[in-house]
């Protein structure tokens, strides 16, 4: 069996959401009383789709062999934002997708095959932003997700078969766009991609080069 970690960005990011809660907990007790009147403000769930970079890996001969494609997420998420009185805004969000996340990998020179399978990923993050239009309906925002993934891999080479248990962690980046189109339900735009430090590990290609793009409906409480 082997563990591989992608990117070892949760501490950082873990970091980031303490200084949040120092920034925004004293804000909220001044304003609380305006937050009806702000679109952006306060917990918020929904749901999103769309097409992320999906990567699993396996190591073999001393090489850890990627697979990669975009393929189709469908998620719930849920979150909590505070919007300040000039119009910046600045969030938590934890998120929770189905993948479908099957991969391969093969290599008819050396008769190698492998096959990753993932279903689901988690994740977690911020989200910064200001409200802009005259109507102050429309956010547009820079979003950072520490997201996990776990594959199963099987491997049939001409050493055998075998399998192992595969980890891809990264950071999800980009930039969005979140618009109030009735009363609470809005509806947003993600369009990012993924950083991913593999270490000193010998890999067969860059993952870092495909886009993420996903569509939600978000509900503002």
């Amino acid at each position: 069996m082997k563990m591989k970690y992608g990117a070892n960005y949760g501490l950082k990011l873990s970091g980031l959401l303490l200084l949040y809660s120092f920034i925004t907990v004293p804000a909220c007790a001044q304003d609380g009383q305006e937050a009806k009147d702000k679109a952006f403000d306060g917990f918020y769930a929904g749901v999103e789709g769309g097409y992320q970079n999906i990567f699993g890996g396996a190591l073999v001969g001393g090489r850890d062999l990627l697979a990669q494609d975009s393929k189709a997420i469908i998620g719930v998420l849920a979150g909590w934002r505070k919007q300040f009185g000039g119009g910046f805004v600045i969030g938590l969000e934890s998120q929770w997708a189905w993948t479908d996340g099957q991969l391969n990998f093969t290599d008819p020179a050396s008769s190698l095959t492998i096959d990753y399978d993932n279903n689901s990923q988690v994740g977690y993050g911020l989200t910064f932003g200001h409200v802009v239009g005259s109507q102050q309906k429309t956010l547009l925002y820079l979003y950072g997700y520490q997201t996990d993934r776990n594959f199963d891999v099987s491997i049939v080479g001409p050493a055998g078969t075998g399998t192992q248990r595969d980890r891809q962690g990264m950071i999800r980046y980009g930039i969005g766009f979140e618009h109030a189109v009735r009363d609470a339900l809005h509806f947003r735009l993600n369009i990012g991609g993924v950083k991913v430090d593999f270490g000193d590990a010998d890999t067969n290609i860059d993952v870092e080069n495909k886009i993420d793009v996903t569509l939600g409906l978000v509900y503002q409480f």
